[in-house]
């Protein structure tokens, strides 16, 4: 499963919270009366557009593309019998079943003390975020009631019915601690 940079919605992409502002938009000063008309070409196109509110105004500076690695303990893995090279771990984990079968043979390799999940949260965002549409569509049609919201729901209640999670709250004290601890086999975190 590789995590590629894609065109997100106009109006609302992962991590993308400009979208909350449109029904105010007219509140807001329009940011390219501010700066240098060059500065959109800093920005890939898809991503400049995701701060543009539907009249077009400009009301933020797109924050990042959201590019996410996968961070993981080749111990942890070589531990429960998973590949622990970079190289067989990105042939190993190509779906998200993989991944549940992996998670399934980490909790029980290491009795239920390392998890292949951090949290149910990051599991359901993370499979949202691989979606073309997420809550809003690009006519701004709320589509959160629709297939791609619904099958990252049921997948993260699947992790967390199988116990998959180490049921951590991300960037807590508990997560920390959980990591630290080696209670956490990998993570999903922004790489650049």
């Amino acid at each position: 499963m590789c995590w590629q940079a894609r065109e997100y919605s106009r109006y609302c992409g992962h991590q993308c919270k400009y979208c909350t502002y449109f029904p105010d938009a007219d509140q807001f000063v329009d940011v390219r009366t501010l700066a240098d008309p060059a500065l959109k070409q800093s920005y890939l196109d898809w991503k400049w557009r995701q701060a543009m509110a539907p009249d077009g105004r400009v009301l933020a500076l797109p924050m990042d593309t959201g590019p996410t690695a996968l961070f993981y303990r080749a111990d942890l893995f070589k531990q429960a019998g998973l590949p622990s090279d970079p190289g067989a771990v990105s042939a190993h984990l190509k779906t998200w079943e993989d991944y549940l079968r992996a998670g399934q043979q980490m909790k029980q390799a290491t009795g239920g003390r390392v998890f292949m999940f951090d949290n149910i949260t990051t599991v359901f965002n993370q499979m949202l975020a691989q979606q073309n549409l997420h809550y809003f569509s690009p006519t701004n049609q709320y589509t959160g009631n629709q297939r791609q919201v619904k099958q990252a729901w049921d997948y993260a209640a699947r992790v967390h019915q199988q116990g998959l999670s180490a049921r951590t709250t991300s960037y807590s004290t508990d997560w920390s601690a959980a990591i630290s601890n080696n209670s956490i086999a990998r993570l999903w975190e922004p790489s650049g």
